[in-house]
């Protein structure tokens, strides 16, 4: 009988432990399980060139067999063991070894998709304020109800008109500003006659 006791109070305490970690109610802490490293700003240099990219500054890394894999993020630092991003999708640290880079983009680099993605949302909730100030000073006015002046009518049209119009108009604003951040960017080739990757 005790041991039935304690065998179930045991199951209840890790069915709460698994709903309070599935629910995000308690977070791990993902740094603590790497050892602190010594990290610098990144420092380039090519004959008598020198550039810092200071930590916090969005990079890009790209592969130097594929250039098609890359990644990119904030940067944290370089270490002797490689170069620290991190990934602006979940927050996740990853080491790049330094002989795997082969070019270094400083700037906001293959992210036409991100601005998209926020301007189609500032612009669908820009199109749903609208919709909402149209529906309000309805509501004010105490219309009769009924008819296209009705508060019900409003708020269908306009969330359909300026809503939708308000995100495409956002996507193409976001898609522009992608396009000028993505030329911004600066490009470096690493390579023994291009730019060395400096550790200090």
């Amino acid at each position: 009988m005790n041991n039935q006791r304690s065998l179930l109070i045991s199951l209840l305490v890790t069915a709460v432990a698994i709903g309070l970690v599935e629910t995000n109610a308690i977070h791990f802490n993902k740094e603590s399980i790497h050892a602190q490293q010594e990290t610098s700003d990144l420092v380039l240099e090519m004959v008598e060139e020198r550039v810092t990219i200071p930590n916090g500054d969005w990079i890009v890394a790209v592969d130097v067999w594929d250039s098609k894999n890359y990644t990119g993020g904030e940067l944290v630092g370089v270490s002797a063991d490689g170069l620290l991003i991190r990934q602006s999708k979940d927050g996740v640290k990853m080491s790049i070894p330094l002989i795997d880079i082969g070019t270094i983009y400083h700037g906001e680099y293959k992210s036409v998709g991100k601005y998209v993605r926020q301007g189609m949302k500032r612009g669908a909730l820009l199109g749903l304020g609208c919709t909402g100030i149209l529906l309000l000073s309805s509501l004010a006015s105490q219309s009769s109800g009924r008819g296209l002046d009705s508060p019900g009518c409003i708020a269908v049209a306009g969330s359909i008109f300026y809503g939708g119009s308000g995100t495409v108009a956002g996507g193409v604003i976001g898609f522009v500003r992608g396009m000028v951040a993505d030329q911004k960017a600066e490009e470096f080739i690493i390579g023994p006659y291009d730019w060395q990757i400096v550790i200090e």
